[in-house]
């Protein structure tokens, strides 16, 4: 594991999988190379804002997933993807933080194509914009966001698809799943859908609301008690993250660390 401090230009020049703490206020620079596939873990160790700008080279890979286990921070991601490229970018939020994020991904060229998760618990202020804009045509992005609201959360997301004028065949879609725990919470979904264009394809889906009864029931008619079953179906919306990854390794990392979030 690498430590990043100060400003920062990554170069990924071959395909690779790395993990990488960062520390202190950051500039962060990602750029890839055409026809390579790397996967990335940032780790946000210490109070901080970070600014990273990511430029996908034509027909490149990139799956990065940004870990906070800080108390506070403010994160601004700017995604640019070139032609042919893909970019998987996962924002992983379970600590007790305080957080704003942004995230921005420009599908600059045909072929294009994003895909971005957002994970998180919270029981403080957690501000998430997530876009995705289509300026070319046949690009295809696809947002998934998933929350868990306890006690004393304020959360706000701000889901966004662009499709600009000319960017025909292109498709965006997204989906948000918020689960309440308690009442003294306060969770806010807004869904949007910008499209400037008629030969497209373009969707969202939005859920909210407290735990299924008839799943509780159904898992502790099964021999599981209360506890045990509401944290199985938490860990059901926290999952999708490890989605992020192809590398088994990491998948499974992520994969038990949210196990072990949700108290399994």
């Amino acid at each position: 594991m690498e430590q990043l401090v100060g400003n920062t230009n990554l170069t990924l020049v071959d395909s690779q999988v790395e993990i990488y703490e960062l520390h202190d206020t950051q500039e962060l620079n990602i750029t890839t190379t055409e026809q390579t596939k790397s996967e990335l873990v940032i780790r946000l160790v210490e109070n901080t804002n970070v600014n990273c700008r990511i430029a996908l080279a034509p027909y490149s890979e990139l799956h990065i997933l940004f870990d906070n286990e800080t108390k506070q921070a403010n994160i601004n991601v700017v995604a640019d993807v070139k032609r042919g490229a893909s970019i998987r970018l996962g924002m992983y939020e379970l600590s007790e933080s305080t957080v704003k994020e942004q995230v921005l991904v420009n599908l600059l060229d045909q072929e294009a194509k994003a895909k971005v998760i957002s994970t998180s618990i919270s029981s403080t202020s957690k501000d998430f914009d997530i876009e995705c804009i289509h300026h070319a045509p046949n690009t295809s992005s696809d947002m998934n966001n998933f929350e868990i609201s306890d006690a004393g959360a304020n959360y706000t997301l701000r889901a966004c698809g662009t499709i600009k004028k000319g960017a025909v065949g292109s498709k965006s879609h997204q989906m948000s799943r918020i689960l309440t725990t308690s009442e003294n919470q306060i969770s806010k979904a807004t869904p949007v859908l910008l499209i400037d264009e008629n030969d497209v394809m373009a969707s969202h889906a939005n859920s909210m609301g407290k735990m299924d009864d008839q799943h509780l029931y159904y898992l502790t008619s099964r021999g599981m008690d209360e506890k045990q079953a509401k944290e199985l179906l938490t860990l059901s919306y926290l999952l999708p993250i490890s989605e992020v990854f192809d590398n088994e390794d990491i998948r499974s990392d992520y994969i038990n660390k949210v196990r072990s979030r949700v108290g399994l």
